[in-house]
């Protein structure tokens, strides 16, 4: 891609990235999802979409615009509980190389 467009599209990426957050906390708080709560995005416990509103933090905060979600704090609290959970804490801290969770400080 022609770095003109390569920016331009960058733009146009982050102008729609904070609607998609947006979405994502209306989900967490109809689920009656809160900072200080253990909500999942559907039902009481994880699903792929809670794994995926991690990945979609990760990728943001690493290849975007590192900040870009700082005022989605509701979508960052989520992040914490899923990276938290048994297992999961586990295995970031073990293969903190295959991926970039380590980065993500919110």
């Amino acid at each position: 891609m022609e770095p003109e467009r390569r920016k331009d599209a960058m733009e146009r990426l982050k102008m729609r990235i904070p609607k998609v957050a947006e979405t994502l906390e209306k989900l967490l708080e109809k689920n009656n999802s809160s900072p200080e709560s253990k909500g999942f995005f559907i039902g009481s416990t994880p699903t792929i979409a809670d794994f995926f509103s991690v990945n979609f933090i990760d990728v943001v905060e690493t290849y975007i615009q590192p900040g870009l979600l700082n005022d989605f704090t509701v979508l960052q609290a989520h992040a914490r509980r899923i990276r938290d959970l048994p297992g999961i804490k586990e295995f970031i801290e073990t293969h903190a190389d295959l991926a970039d969770f380590g980065k993500i400080t919110s």
